[in-house]
């Protein structure tokens, strides 16, 4: 591992133990550590960690003054987001719309400082019904629409961009689990906040979900260190508090207790924490080849070239079939896409509601394809031949992590 990702560990460590970082005993690079605090939206903990290292060191002040600057975007970007949630959380409440938070603005609380767990929108569950209701409510305080044709439906104003989901997950993984209609029991398991419309998800159930949204990642683009991170807080917060005996039954459910286990034996790794479920001890050239990637895939693993066969590998994994038949499969689903996949791709949604046209949209995307994407669109469809060996491979590294 090199000198840079020792450290960066060595910060994640101390923020997780509340306690200042010392200097290293061995020289870093502060250009590269700066540079996983921005690849990983960890600026605000870098710089807090490294106060005094920074302060200490004139050698030191471009680090610091950029370090610092992203500590002040995070947590201005985060006082804002705040803001605008109290305002939505308000209106929602007059309309008797009930609603749950999840993810990095649910999470948050667990931190040590909650403005330090960045994330790049607020997520928020209704249910169905109130749909038309909580659209009303977003156009009154002046959001702007992107899209209404999923089960997510996403706001933007100024800087706060906030998503709107009907169900907590709509995607399946690399199982042929339903997860949708699993976790379409939320509201079995949430407590209402008194004299509020909002509800917070019973821990032992948000858990869970933590899990299948960490393991969509894994399987899909990857993630970086954030999400354990909140594994770790949440666990630490309240871990006394859950049935842990309730949670390994359900991931057995869910085909998730073997992932779960690989996840806390890193985070032990990583961090240097008890993590309450127990797992094997890891092979060593997993660990080494997971924490590479994580540290190669940033937040969400956008900018690492190896997740551009991650769709493919997904298809296989979850596949029952040989693999040249779910080959040919997958290059037929390219070729005729269906009327679900292509009525929520904004320039195909004259599709919506009626599907007769469904031909009509596909011969214009041939068209247009052959004129403006003929090398890429040849790419898509000879990809699962070509990239045979690409494409196994990352499906043996998601079965490694218990996938």
């Amino acid at each position: 591992m090199e000198k840079e990702h020792i450290f960066f560990l060595q910060i994640l460590r101390d923020f997780i133990r509340e306690k200042h970082t010392d200097e290293p005993s061995f020289e870093v690079d502060w250009n590269r550590i700066t540079g996983l605090a921005r690849r990983h939206n960890m600026m605000g903990i870098v710089y807090v960690q490294c106060r005094n290292i920074l302060e200490n060191n004139p050698g030191l002040a471009l680090y610091h003054k950029k370090l610092r600057d992203g500590f002040l975007s995070e947590v201005s970007c985060a006082i804002c987001r705040n803001e605008d949630f109290w305002q939505i959380q308000e209106k929602f409440q007059e309309q008797g719309i009930r609603f749950i938070v999840m993810k990095g603005k649910e999470l948050s609380r667990y931190y040590p400082e909650p403005l330090l767990r960045t994330m790049g929108d607020i997520d928020i569950v209704i249910r169905e019904g109130d749909r038309k209701k909580s659209h009303a409510v977003m156009e009154e305080l002046g959001y702007v629409s992107k899209q209404d044709l999923s089960a997510v439906w996403e706001y933007f104003r100024d800087l706060s961009h906030i998503e709107i989901h009907d169900h907590m997950i709509y995607e399946p993984l690399a199982n042929q689990i339903d997860y949708q209609s699993y976790f379409d029991q939320v509201w079995d398991h949430v407590r209402v906040r008194p004299g509020t419309s909002r509800c917070d998800l019973e821990e032992s159930f948000h858990f869970l979900y933590l899990m299948a949204h960490t393991a969509k990642h894994i399987i899909n683009n990857g993630n970086g260190f954030r999400p354990f991170l909140d594994m770790v807080f949440l666990v630490q917060k309240c871990g006394g508090e859950m049935d842990w005996n309730w949670i390994v039954a359900e991931l057995k459910k869910l085909a998730l207790l073997d992932f779960t286990k690989t996840c806390f034996a890193l985070c032990s790794r990583w961090f240097e924490v008890e993590m309450p479920i127990a797992s094997e001890k890891l092979d060593e050239e997993f660990y080494r080849r997971a924490t590479e990637k994580t540290f190669q895939d940033g937040i969400f693993g956008f900018d690492n070239a190896e997740n551009k066969i991650a769709t493919p590998a997904k298809t296989i994994q979850r596949s029952r079939l040989p693999y040249w038949m779910e080959s040919l499969r997958m290059i037929f689903g390219r070729l005729f896409p269906s009327y679900e996949d292509m009525r929520t791709i904004p320039w195909y949604s004259f599709l919506d509601g009626h599907p007769w046209m469904l031909p009509l949209a596909w011969v214009y995307r041939y068209g247009y394809c052959l004129k403006h994407k003929f090398t890429q669109g040849k790419q898509a469809l000879t990809e699962p031949y070509v990239r045979k060996k690409e494409i196994e491979e990352r499906c043996s590294y998601i079965s490694d992590w218990g996938l």
